[in-house]
């Protein structure tokens, strides 16, 4: 049964304590016996935020809320249904953030945070945001759909993992990486976002694995200013201009590409491999001389 609540905002470890035995949450912030903030439904048209937690360290778990209408009245230019800032070890579960003029869930400075299977969708920003040194978080089993900007973006943040997430129809990019290191991208799916399923720019070092970019507006995976990064295992359906393009990159390995439109585009780039690309659809679909003229530019490394 969910409970009618004001929008909460905590600041400190002490902060937490006394709010906690206010509104009789259970549990006492340890690892084994976390704070549980749940079942709660919150309207924060009168706040920037539903739930804003900051500076701490103590555990905790958010779950099963309805966090909805934050920032409505435009109160600060940042904000979300949930808004984590230099906080640790909090685990984001099972939330519905709707409708905020803002993020969904936002993670500023944040780390050793765990955001699992929440509904992130219609709100005025992203559905789910890591931003300026947000690193070693998990996402995973999230929907973000119908989003105003993009469905997960990453920002100057390293080290998270990012798996099993699913962005729909968001306004911008399914999933961004933006200026980001030694992330991990697997198994997610990206489908009929405005512009490109997945992209990345100014990022090194990343790993994507087993994604699935979908009927994107833009390409499938985009590539940008960055270097050594790893896609395998990648599958590209119908998007409507490239399935991977890579500009002004570096480095990067791609292997194993399975696609079904036949368009691999990469330009100015350096000391890239292909491995096993998978072109099942051009040899079904194209004429044997444009097939010719695509895996010559393959082989040459000028695709």
């Amino acid at each position: 049964m969910m409970i009618t609540h004001e929008p909460i905002h905590i600041k400190g470890n002490d902060e937490f304590a006394k709010k906690a035995k206010e509104e009789g949450w259970v549990g006492d912030g340890t690892k084994h016996n976390p704070y549980i903030i749940e079942n709660l439904e919150i309207n924060g048209e009168t706040s920037a935020e539903c739930i804003r937690i900051q500076d701490t360290d103590v555990y905790f778990v958010i779950r099963n809320c309805c966090l909805w209408y934050a920032n409505i009245n435009n109160i600060q230019t940042v904000g979300g249904g949930i808004f984590l800032r230099d906080v640790k070890n909090g685990r984001i579960i099972n939330n519905i953030c709707t409708r905020n003029n803002c993020d969904g869930i936002v993670l500023v400075a944040s780390t050793n945070n765990i955001i699992i299977n929440n509904i992130c969708t219609v709100n005025r920003g992203d559905g789910i945001c890591l931003y300026k040194s947000s690193n070693n978080n998990i996402l995973t089993y999230n929907r973000c759909k119908n989003n105003n900007k993009d469905g997960i973006s990453v920002h100057a943040s390293s080290n998270n993992i990012v798996t099993y997430n699913t962005c729909t129809k968001n306004n911008r990019v399914g999933i961004l990486m933006n200026s980001s290191l030694n992330n991990i991208l697997n198994s997610n799916t990206s489908i009929e976002n405005k512009s490109d399923g997945i992209h990345l720019s100014y990022s090194s070092n990343n790993t994507y694995t087993n994604n699935t970019c979908i009927r994107n507006g833009g390409n499938g995976i985009s590539i940008n200013h960055s270097s050594s990064n790893i896609l395998s295992n990648e599958i590209f359906i119908s998007n409507k201009k490239i399935d991977i393009s890579t500009s002004d990159s570096s480095n990067d390995i791609i292997i194993n590409i399975l696609y079904s439109k036949g368009y691999f585009i990469t330009r100015p780039c350096l000391h890239r491999r292909l491995i096993d690309i998978k072109m099942r659809y051009m040899y079904r679909h194209n004429s044997k001389q444009k097939r010719k003229r695509v895996r010559e530019r393959l082989l040459c490394g000028n695709a």
